[in-house]
């Protein structure tokens, strides 16, 4: 690995909106422009050998894949101590309140990151809590992949990239046909390709991959057929869950892809190209914000109450956003991806309509959507994931 050090000079590289000392966990984190940011793969409460370990402990197996975290960051020169966002995966509401407590404790100083908490089916039954990070890196100039020899890799998968400053793209959930699942994740890896292809990019731009698919019990052949598809030490960390998707179509793939060489041809507000655009939808197949110029904003999931109908639980979720975006200076139209975490099938039209009507479809956000058991507040049906961009500058860190 490179040597590559945090530049001593350059101050607090982050905001943290609305932090709350007891959950250890912020509203929003709002990153520095010119940032270098290192994404995980999805960590799991395994040793070195990949066994699971502490069967039936949630808190055991949450403070394991803390642990696994920082080993992974660490292997790109960062450290858990920098996370800005943290999505964690419960496979019960019983569970919980355990892994809160673990991420609490993880995180007792001035660091809090945005959170999102998702309820699904793990990757094995014996696993109750899985996590993937998104944390400040070391300046970097290129896009890498790191493995950490304290890490069991899924088939050569890196447990951590490196992306640099720059054209950052966010690529829409898309799913391909095939005869089998893998068959069907390698046709919608060559789907994204033929996107980033759009853009003048190849598959040695994509920064991470997150995985929905329709049963676990096929994400190692999944993963084993992404993994063939890059080749050796080319695989990106992929991120796996849960969600009901069509039969033809058993997996859905989103993407993140950044061109280094964004300072020749600089953006300001997110953009996307018209024959990329699913407006009808309320969302974008792509949209891109060049992070040069302006800084990310990671937001933590954001799960309605309960007892609302789901036209109100869309409404309400979006007032929230507005109300945590004003305190950060992040409008609707500075959105650039949104993963919608719902619990029917039947609500996503709704949901397509409420964006399509409501919000602005000038730069819409790249979007999934997702089918998952649940969120942060008991019996919720949705939860908003979403990411943004601001003007934050280094002198107002």
């Amino acid at each position: 690995m490179p040597d590559r050090a945090f530049a001593p000079d350059r101050g607090q590289p982050t905001r943290f909106i609305e932090p709350d000392l007891d959950s250890g966990t912020s509203a929003a984190v709002i990153v520095r422009p010119g940032e270098t940011l290192a994404h995980t793969a999805l960590m799991r409460p395994v040793d070195q050998s990949g066994k699971i370990v502490d069967h039936g402990q949630a808190a055991a197996q949450a403070d394991r894949v803390l642990s696994n975290l920082n080993w992974a960051l660490s292997a790109a020169g960062t450290g858990r101590e920098r996370t800005v966002k943290m999505t964690v995966y419960v496979a019960s509401e019983a569970v919980l309140p355990a892994v809160r407590d673990s991420v609490a404790q993880a995180f007792p100083g001035r660091i809090r990151p945005a959170v999102s908490w998702i309820i699904n089916r793990q990757p094995d039954p014996a696993i109750l809590v899985t996590m993937d990070a998104v944390a400040v890196a070391p300046s970097a100039h290129e896009i890498g992949y790191y493995r950490s020899d304290l890490l069991p890799s899924w088939y050569g998968a890196a447990h951590v990239s490196i992306m640099p400053p720059g054209r950052v793209f966010h690529l829409s959930g898309q799913a391909a046909v095939g005869a089998t699942p893998g068959e069907a994740a390698t046709n919608t890896v060559r789907e994204l390709d033929r996107t980033l292809m759009h853009f003048g990019l190849g598959v040695h731009h994509t920064v991470r991959l997150r995985l929905f698919i329709s049963s676990m019990s096929y994400a190692s052949t999944v993963i084993r057929a992404i993994a063939a598809h890059f080749g050796e030490s080319r695989c990106p960390p992929i991120v796996i869950t849960e969600s009901c998707t069509e039969p033809s179509r058993p997996i859905e793939i989103e993407m993140v892809a950044v061109d280094p060489g964004s300072h020749r041809n600089p953006i300001g507000a997110p953009q996307l190209d018209p024959t990329m655009r699913a407006a009808p939808q309320g969302f974008s197949r792509v949209a891109i914000a060049n992070t040069d110029s302006h800084g990310l904003t990671y937001f933590s999931g954001i799960a309605p109450p309960s007892n609302l109908a789901p036209q109100l639980q869309f409404a309400w979720a979006y007032d929230r956003l507005r109300s945590i975006g004003g305190r950060s200076e992040i409008k609707l139209t500075q959105l650039i991806r949104g993963t919608h975490f719902l619990r029917e099938l039947s609500n996503v039209e709704m949901l397509q309509k409420y964006l399509s009507d409501h919000v602005s479809l000038e730069n819409p956000a790249a979007a999934s959507f997702v089918l998952a058991r649940g969120g942060a507040n008991p019996g919720t049906s949705y939860t908003l994931d979403m990411i943004g961009f601001s003007s934050m500058q280094s002198e107002n860190p």
